[in-house]
């Protein structure tokens, strides 16, 4: 119960910011707010809980690339990885894809595990909330987001589900479109 009031007071505080996020003169920055071709990079922290870990942190980096289907939805593909420090380090190298609706991001994915870490194969779906942090002097579209991650570890009688909440901040490029 302390991590879901935690959770909707950090959703309250992003959502609130996003006001804070547009540009001043209330016009998106250049390339818009519109999704589309392009990609992100950024890293992520978290908290890890069930399965085989119990209170641990994870970190990792990823790369995603998008392409607008119809406003304003647009697709998205990941590649990462991350460490998670529990008893023991386990690195996991995964690939996500999913749809963005505006601020929101529905995804699955699997992923790795390194030999002689945890279950080799993992299935894991993906909710975020992402709002944009538009700096004007640098004319730069970040986002910052709030994300879930339930993980599923084959074999899964041996490692159960663990769940990840964490925080992801993520620097847009867009490729020009001709």
């Amino acid at each position: 119960m302390k991590y879901s009031v935690i959770c909707l007071f950090l959703t309250c505080s992003l959502v609130a910011t996003t006001g804070w996020a547009l540009h001043p003169s209330g016009v998106p920055p250049q390339g818009g707010w519109t999704p589309g071709p392009g990609m992100t990079v950024g890293g992520s922290a978290a908290y890890v809980h069930g399965g085989p870990f119990s209170h641990a942190f994870a970190s990792g980096l990823e790369v995603s690339l998008f392409q607008k289907l119809q406003s304003p939805f647009s697709f998205w593909v990941t590649g990462g990885g991350k460490v998670i420090a529990a008893d023991r380090a386990v690195a996991m190298p995964y690939v996500e894809l999913g749809i963005n609706m505006f601020l929101f991001n529905l995804g699955v994915g699997y992923g790795v595990g390194l030999p002689g870490t945890i279950g080799r194969h993992h299935l894991n779906g993906f909710v975020g909330t992402a709002v944009p942090l538009y700096f004007r002097d640098r004319n730069r579209l970040f986002f910052l987001e709030l994300y879930y991650r339930p993980m599923l570890s084959f074999p899964l009688a041996d490692y159960g589900v663990s769940h990840e909440l964490g925080l992801m901040f993520k620097w847009l490029f867009k490729f020009r479109s001709r």
